[in-house]
C-alpha cells in the first residue's frame, strides 16, 4: 500500500492566464469584477480585482472558486438540487463555511480531473456564471 496520494493542481502560470482571461472577458462585458483561481485543494493560486469592483466581490470570488473546486460542481448547479431537497437546503446553508450556491464559480478540469476552480464576482449571478464558464473553456483550449 502506498500511503501517499498523487494529486494534480493548476500551475501558477495557468492560474495567472485564467485571471488575465477573466479580466479581459469581464471588461468586454462591461463588468467591474474580481477573479480568483484556486488549486484542487482550494488554495488561492491567483487573484485580481478591477479598480472599481466592489470590495465585497473579493471574498465572493475567492469563495466561488473554492466552492467549485471543493464540490467539483459549478456553483449555479446548486439551485436545482436545493430546490428539490429542502432538508439539504436547510443544512447546507448553516453547516458549510465558504460554500456559495449561486452563479460565478466553475471547476477547472484537465483530462477529466478537477485541477482547481475559478470564481468571478461583480455582475449578476448570471453574468458571473457566464464569465466563469468562458474562462474555464479558455483554459481547456489552452491545454490543447
Amino acid at each position: 500500500m502506498d500511503p501517499a496520494v498523487q494529486r494534480q493542481t493548476i500551475s501558477l502560470q495557468a492560474a495567472l492566464l485564467v485571471v488575465e482571461t477573466g479580466l479581459r472577458e469581464a471588461a468586454a462585458a462591461g463588468v467591474e469584477a474580481s477573479v480568483a483561481v484556486v488549486g484542487e485543494a482550494g488554495d488561492l493560486r491567483a487573484f485580481t480585482r478591477t479598480d472599481d469592483a466592489p470590495i465585497a466581490t473579493v471574498q465572493l470570488a475567492i469563495d466561488k472558486a473554492y466552492s467549485a473546486a471543493a464540490c467539483r460542481l459549478a456553483t449555479d448547479a446548486w439551485a436545482p438540487a436545493l430546490a428539490a431537497d429542502p432538508s439539504l437546503a436547510a443544512g447546507l446553508a448553516a453547516g458549510v463555511d465558504r460554500l456559495v450556491v449561486f452563479g460565478g464559480g466553475v471547476p477547472l478540469s484537465l483530462g477529466g480531473r478537477v485541477i482547481g476552480g475559478v470564481g468571478v464576482s461583480g455582475g449578476s449571478s448570471e453574468q458571473d456564471a457566464q464569465l466563469a464558464q468562458m474562462v474555464a473553456h479558455e483554459l481547456g483550449e489552452l491545454a490543447r
